[in-house]
């Protein structure tokens, strides 16, 4: 679909949000191997961490900066998307349902 050429056409992934749980396009950027830019609010950490994202400040000049960086820097933006993908392997429900299944028999 739509959403899916948007991801295979897009190297940068860019979450600006006043607060946060949970993201399915999140996910599914991570997914697709962008290189993500994230306000570091919330529980984004449960997500992401500086090894496969670069957290901001709910800054302008900061994410502006950050994303001339991922621009000008094809050999980090890559290792970015390849480091966030392998991040997002670990939310996979091949992964997490065995863990819900422990919890919830036990």
């Amino acid at each position: 679909g739509i959403r899916d050429s948007l991801y295979s056409t897009s190297s940068i992934f860019l979450l600006s949000t006043k607060d946060f749980t949970a993201s399915n396009a999140l996910l599914e950027a991570m997914a697709s191997a962008l290189s993500i830019i994230a306000v570091d609010v919330g529980g984004i950490r449960d997500y992401l961490d500086d090894q496969c994202a670069i957290l901001v400040k709910r800054d302008v000049k900061e994410i502006i900066s950050s994303i001339t960086y991922l621009i000008e820097d094809e050999n980090t933006r890559r290792d970015l998307g390849k480091k966030a993908r392998m991040k997002a392997y670990s939310f996979s429900w091949e992964r997490l349902a065995p863990r819900y299944e422990e919890i919830y028999l036990k």
